[in-house]
């Protein structure tokens, strides 16, 4: 569901699901990866090109019986030189959503191990960040939480971009939404599990992510925006008690809240001095999958804050 500006999503719990199992696999000539049955027990390429030549040097040192179940082949460090990232089973491919599986890199002078552990075989991906290409996939082990691992090359040496969170996605412009889960919904605190986005982008001069962090502000600071009286009534009115208000420099609002069970919540976006809400029937249907209290950061180590509110 799109909240305001073009690239922003808000998911729900079904939808964070989907994105672990979704995936659009390729490799470095546009061929689709793994599709029929053949093809999932072992990647085949010409033994001629670049891919060809990388996977060689892969098998020759993975144990007999291990299958590469999927490969990306790309110029991840944009130097002209390929380098390979492949997931491979440590015994005969069963087929299922989940392996147990290997995350390894290889290029003309590498060849490393990244990650042992449970991976969905199809949440991997390639995303281009200008500067440089990042591999993408979920670990995870069939529950209702996961992992986001992303690797990339610098200097021809590959990396793993920490604070990644949980079903990772790409909105493009080095934009990422991560969600990771927390057990928030219940005001008591016995629980209640809730994914609600939280922002990052990728800083070009460290090859890493940065989160947007949020600034606590007023209702009064809020209510100097156009749109906000209407939004805040709404949930005043409803007898509705607002905890908290964090603004973050992406031009995003987020307001917890509570009624008389749950921790709520109300993401804004601001463009103009506006301030808009993707729902305006968000008091009578709250989304409680993505409800919960939103903090001010959910990695404080890579948090940037903005220098003060806009108004």
């Amino acid at each position: 569901m799109k909240i305001g500006k073009p690239g922003v999503f808000i998911f729900s719990a079904v939808a964070v699901a989907a994105i672990i199992l979704a995936g659009a696999l390729y490799t470095s000539n546009g061929a689709a990866g793994p599709a029929d049955n053949e093809d999932k027990i072992a990647i085949k390429a010409p033994a001629e090109t670049s891919e060809g030549k990388l996977l060689q040097k892969l098998r020759s040192e993975l144990p007999a019986d291990s299958v590469i179940t999927v490969s990306y082949a790309d110029d991840f460090n944009k130097d002209s030189k390929p380098g390979l990232f492949a997931i491979v089973n440590k015994g005969k491919d069963s087929g299922e959503d989940i392996l147990d599986g290997q995350v390894w890199y290889v290029s003309d002078t590498a060849i490393e191990k990244m990650l042992e552990t449970s991976i969905y075989r199809n949440s991997t991906a390639v995303w281009d960040v200008d500067s440089q290409k990042l591999f993408r996939l979920e670990e995870g082990y069939g529950g209702s939480g996961s992992n986001s691992h992303v690797w990339s090359v610098r200097d021809g040496k590959p990396y793993e971009l920490k604070y990644a969170g949980e079903a990772l996605e790409y909105a493009g412009n080095k934009q990422f939404y991560t969600y990771p889960g927390a057990f928030d919904m219940l005001r008591d605190g016995t629980g209640g599990h809730t994914w609600k986005p939280y922002y990052l982008y990728f800083d070009e001069t460290t090859g890493m992510f940065r989160e947007y962090g949020g600034i606590s502000i007023s209702r009064e600071d809020l209510l100097k925006l156009k749109n906000a009286s209407g939004i805040l009534d709404k949930i005043t009115e409803k007898g509705m008690k607002i905890t908290g208000i964090f603004y973050r420099s992406n031009g995003i609002i987020n307001i917890n809240y509570m009624d008389e069970i749950y921790n709520l919540n109300l993401t804004l976006t601001v463009k103009d001095d506006t301030v808009t809400v993707a729902d305006p029937n968000f008091i009578d249907n709250p989304n409680l999958d993505q409800g919960g209290i939103y903090k001010a950061a959910i990695f404080e180590e890579i948090a940037a804050y903005p220098d003060k509110f806009i108004k």
